[in-house]
């Protein structure tokens, strides 16, 4: 999900804490963006299930943060962070796809 709008920003987390504890028996990893001009904030939650199945908030973060000169951190089960590439948010989501998938593999 993506939201634009400086007020955006603070809705970001409480949402996708919300997504996250709808989908608590599925492994389960969530990551919402809010977009304000050229600014991206980032967060990312994984439930229980999620983290059982060896996903990491924080490692999906980093692999968003890389496509958007971002800089951020957190736990297993939650992360954030923001970057200046707004532009870039598509393939933000596209790396942090990309990481579930690989922790998945492995």
């Amino acid at each position: 999900m993506t939201t634009e709008g400086t007020s955006r920003r603070a809705w970001s987390r409480p949402c996708v804490t919300r997504v996250r504890s709808s989908a608590a028996s599925v492994p389960s990893v969530v990551i919402g963006a809010a977009v304000d001009g050229d600014k991206v904030s980032l967060v990312v939650a994984t439930n229980d299930a999620g983290r059982s199945a060896g996903q990491s908030a924080n490692r999906v973060l980093q692999a968003a943060l890389a496509q958007i000169g971002g800089r951020g951190g957190g736990k297993d089960d939650m992360a954030q962070g923001g970057g200046t590439g707004a532009g870039s948010v598509d393939a933000a989501f596209t790396a942090a796809s990309t990481a579930v998938r690989e922790a998945d593999a492995g």
